[in-house]
Order: structure tokens, then C-alpha cells, then sequence
């Protein structure tokens, strides 16, 4: 079921979604290039939502510590 983001006015699946907390990462995807789905607050704790497939190769590049 899909999704509308009051925040980017984008509709997303977010079953092909990653949610990330960690703000250093967020601000390195956006730094090349990451399209940002949603931000939604969940856990006392803003969510960052990307799409999986579109920031795989970011997330392959921040899990060897080359994404910088």
C-alpha cells in the first residue's frame, strides 16, 4: 500500500524503503545525490525514508567507510 508523505508531497512503497536514523548517514546520501521519500517521526526519533534500490550503491559505499 503506498504511502503520501505530507513533507516531500511524494508517493512511495515503503516495503522498497530503508528508514534511517542515523544523521550522518541521511546527510551524506543527500550530499550525492539520494532522493529523499518521507522524514516521519516515529520512537521520539525523526526517520529519514530513501528508496532501497535507488541508494543501494550508497549504501554498499557506507557500510566499506567510503561514502564521505
Amino acid at each position: 500500500m503506498k504511502t503520501y508523505s505530507n513533507v516531500t508531497h511524494i508517493e512511495y512503497e515503503p516495503e522498497d524503503c530503508v528508514f534511517i536514523l542515523n544523521l550522518k548517514q541521511v546527510g551524506l546520501y543527500i550530499k550525492h545525490g539520494a532522493e529523499l521519500c518521507d522524514v516521519i517521526w516515529s520512537r521520539d526519533s525523526l526517520v529519514f525514508v530513501f528508496e532501497r534500490e535507488k541508494t543501494r550503491e550508497l549504501y554498499d559505499k557506507w557500510c566499506k567507510r567510503e561514502l564521505n
